[in-house]
């Protein structure tokens, strides 16, 4: 013990640092008002945003290049669900975190969070049976089969597209004031 403080006692620095950390004041490496949590937060709200971009054009472009180049738009679709597969766990993580921080917050953000879960938590059963049941596992299908397992992507499509666009506007904090949390 007696070498701990002559230590620190000989290195003021030192003495500062461990000052600082112990009063719980650690804004020093961080701008003012900012934690982890919410650069993690501000970093998956961009993140989101991007992805529910790109799922959104290739949705719309796909069937354009489909019909005028011989390229194959599935290949494409095989990359992005990769992205959309860490996009939707993601999206749940984020929408319980904001659930269970209503839980005793006004009417409005109840009702809002809870939304933002029950979407989250659909997009992601509705895209993991879609994604193990065609890409990972597929079977030999016929013409019907094929047209509903078309009709579901495109119903996934559109709901990640809103529901990780919902997300990512909230953990930027952007958007119309009754969808922020107002602290």
């Amino acid at each position: 013990m007696g070498r701990n403080v002559a230590t620190l006692a000989s290195h003021p620095r030192r003495v500062n640092a461990v000052a600082h950390r112990h009063s719980g004041d650690v804004s020093e490496d961080r701008p003012p008002g900012t934690t982890v949590l919410e650069t993690v937060k501000k970093t998956f709200g961009v993140i989101h945003l991007a992805l529910a971009t790109m799922f959104g054009v290739h949705f719309v472009v796909a069937p354009l290049y489909d019909s005028v180049t011989s390229w194959d738009p599935v290949s494409v679709w095989l990359v992005l669900d990769w992205l959309v597969a860490v996009g939707v766990i993601t999206g749940v993580v984020f929408s319980y975190m904001r659930w269970m921080s209503a839980r005793h917050a006004d009417f409005g953000e109840r009702l809002g969070s809870g939304a933002m879960m029950i979407g989250a938590v659909a997009v992601l059963l509705m895209f993991f049976e879609q994604w193990f049941t065609t890409r990972l596992f597929p079977l030999d299908n016929d013409a019907w089969v094929e047209d509903r397992i078309n009709l579901w992507w495109q119903v996934v499509t559109v709901a990640f597209v809103v529901v990780s666009g919902q997300i990512g506007v909230y953990l930027l904090g952007i958007g119309p004031s009754w969808f922020r949390k107002v602290d």
